[in-house]
């Protein structure tokens, strides 16, 4: 029964909620670039205008890997927002979109496969 809510995870299960919009708007662009063709580009509006506070998101992570078989694209998108009703009433809408299409592994090596060639797939 459990699993329907929070998947079959045997090991237990760690619940992360997002922060409610709150106070006036606050703004964060994120940036980096890295060894390997790695880059990562992130924005967030937080804030909250009337009765419905928002926390707005989005972010890209791109990389060409180290090893072969291990690029990457990753794309995923946030919104929530909570609408205040009546004195202690709150409704949450929550919005997820999460996009990897370039997902590769270059999966494990063994200690002989490290020595003979660390790049290896």
């Amino acid at each position: 029964p459990f699993s329907a809510l929070y998947g079959n995870s045997s090991g237990g299960v760690v619940q992360l909620w997002s922060a409610d919009g709150d106070g006036p708007l606050q703004t964060l662009l994120r940036s980096t670039w890295d060894s390997h063709g790695s880059r990562t580009f992130g924005a967030r509006l937080l804030g909250k205008s009337g009765n419905v506070g928002y926390n707005v998101a989005a972010s890209t992570f791109d990389t060409d890997g180290w090893r072969d078989h291990s690029a990457a694209r990753r794309r995923s998108a946030n919104l929530k927002l909570d609408f205040g009703i009546g004195e202690t009433g709150k409704l949450d809408l929550v919005a997820n979109a999460f996009d990897a299409p370039d997902a590769q592994d270059p999966l494990g090596l063994g200690k002989a496969q490290v020595r003979e060639n660390p790049r290896q797939a």
